[in-house]
């Protein structure tokens, strides 16, 4: 019978596979730099969806779908609040002397398609479906970079941006496909 083995402590495990350096200086402003970048991308992400939310909201026919839009608008507003504290956190102006860094999501990726063939509720709510998702797959990427460079707090408050906006995503899916009308099976 084989006697139990505690593993070996968590330094010396790095220190076996070779992981176990110091980071050095340029690695760690390399981090911090791949960070605010993110940051700045997801503030002009966020912008832009918080732009195009209202007049999805004056398209929308359901009552459920436009309550759900404007939930999304206030999850939207409240992660663009989190990137602009955590922003002035680490003495960065939101929008670095005023050049801008494209965003994850274009505004003209976020427009109403105009040849949309149905012209539904369907349609706006997998328009949104698919922001929330893109913001969401980036988001955690972001929060994974935050915690690489050591912002425990900024990965902290990104965590939470995310899972609202996933959350804010389950509730558009019954809106994605398009309701019909059941009639009555008819007897002879």
């Amino acid at each position: 019978m084989k006697s139990y083995v505690p593993p070996r402590p968590w330094p010396a495990r790095q220190a076996a596979t070779g992981r176990a350096r110091e980071a050095t200086g340029s690695e760690e402003a390399a981090r911090q730099a791949a960070l605010l970048t993110g940051l700045r991308r997801a503030h002009c992400s966020l912008e832009a969806l918080g732009q195009a939310l209202p007049g999805w909201q004056r398209l929308a026919h359901a009552p459920g779908l436009a309550a759900q839009l404007a939930m999304l608008e206030a999850v939207a507003a409240e992660a663009l609040h989190r990137i602009d504290f955590i922003l002035s956190r680490l003495d960065e102006p939101s929008e670095a002397g005023g050049a801008t860094v494209p965003g994850w999501i274009a505004a003209a990726e976020l427009a109403y398609p105009k040849d949309a063939e149905d012209g539904s509720d369907a349609t706006l709510a997998a328009l949104a479906h698919w922001a929330l998702g893109r913001l969401a797959a980036r988001g955690l990427a972001l929060v994974t970079l935050a915690h690489e460079a050591g912002e425990y707090q900024a990965a902290h408050l990104l965590r939470l941006s995310v899972e609202e906006g996933r959350a804010a995503a389950r509730g558009l899916v019954p809106h994605l496909t398009p309701r019909r009308t059941l009639s009555a099976p008819r007897l002879h």
